[in-house]
C-alpha cells in the first residue's frame, strides 16, 4: 500500500459474471493503512471540521461532531506525523474499505423545498434510502477479499459479525457525496429525462452532460465517465451544427 513516499493502491472488484451469480451490485474493496491504532472513522470528523473551517463543508458540523474531532486531535496529529515520517512496519494494520453501488430507486430524489438559504439560494431536500441488496453486496465483497487473502497467505481479515445487522449497518454507512441519476438517460420519456444523446425529452436544443444522466450510480468514481459523456456530447453537437437546420431538427 505504501512504497517509499508514494502510495500504491489496489482493490478488488467482482466481475460482471460474479455479480450475476451472487445477485449483487457493483463494488470495489481496498485497504486503508492505519497508524498507531487510528482508524479512518477517527479521522473523518477532523476532516469534515477542517473542510468547514476552510469554507468548503461537505457535511453538517454539529456540536457533537466538533467535540469528537477535538477529542480525536491527538490521534489525528499522530497520524499526520506518521505519514510525514513514513513510519510503518510489517505488522501495520489496515482497514477494509468498500464502495458499493447504490441500487436505483424511483423514490430516491433531490427536490426543491420552497425555502431559500441566507444567500437566497433555493434549499433542496434529499430523499435517499438504502436496501438489503446493498448490504448483501458489501458483505459479499468483504468475503471475496477475505478468502483471497487467506488463500494467498497474505493476512487475516476480521469483522464484528454484528455489523451486518440491518439497522447497525445502515447507521454506519458513509456517503461519497456523488448524487447521480436525477435526470437519468433512457430510451423513452416514461423512463427518464434525457435520450441517448443527452437531449432532454420534448426539447430540440437542451442537453445535459454529467452524472445526473447515469442510469445507475455504479460502484466506481464517476469523474472519468462524466468526462467521456461530455466529449461524446461535444462530438454530437459539432456534427449536428454542421447539418442543415431542417435535418438537425
Amino acid at each position: 500500500m505504501l512504497r517509499g513516499r508514494g502510495r500504491v493502491g489496489c482493490a478488488l472488484s467482482p466481475s460482471p459474471e460474479e455479480q450475476r451469480r451472487a445477485e449483487v451490485l457493483q463494488s470495489y474493496t481496498g485497504l486503508v493503512a492505519c497508524f498507531f491504532g487510528q482508524t479512518d472513522a477517527t479521522l473523518e470528523d477532523a476532516r469534515q471540521v477542517y473542510k468547514a473551517m476552510r469554507g468548503r463543508p461537505h457535511e453538517p458540523i454539529t456540536a457533537a461532531r466538533s467535540a469528537r474531532a477535538l477529542a480525536g486531535t491527538p490521534q489525528a496529529l499522530a497520524y499526520l506525523l506518521a505519514r510525514r515520517l513514513d513510519l510503518r512496519g510489517r505488522s501495520m494494520r489496515f482497514e477494509v474499505e468498500t464502495v458499493v453501488e447504490p441500487m436505483p430507486d424511483r423514490d430516491n430524489r433531490v427536490e426543491l423545498t420552497g425555502e431559500k438559504d441566507r444567500n437566497g439560494v433555493p434549499k433542496v431536500r434529499l430523499t435517499w434510502r438504502r436496501h438489503d441488496v446493498e448490504r448483501r453486496t458489501h458483505r459479499h465483497a468483504f468475503d471475496l477479499v477475505r478468502k483471497a487473502m487467506a488463500a494467498e497467505g497474505q493476512g487475516r481479515m476480521t469483522v464484528d459479525p454484528g455489523i451486518w445487522d440491518p439497522d447497525r449497518w445502515d447507521a454506519n454507512v458513509m456517503t461519497t457525496w456523488h448524487h447521480m441519476g436525477t435526470t437519468r438517460m433512457a430510451a423513452a420519456p416514461s423512463e427518464g429525462v434525457v435520450d441517448t444523446d443527452c437531449r432532454v425529452f420534448g426539447t430540440t436544443n437542451l442537453y445535459l452532460a454529467g452524472s445526473s444522466v447515469f442510469a445507475t450510480g455504479g460502484g466506481m468514481p464517476p469523474t472519468l465517465l462524466v468526462t467521456l459523456l461530455a466529449l461524446r456530447l461535444a462530438d454530437h453537437l459539432a456534427a449536428r451544427s454542421a447539418m442543415p437546420l431542417a435535418a438537425a431538427e
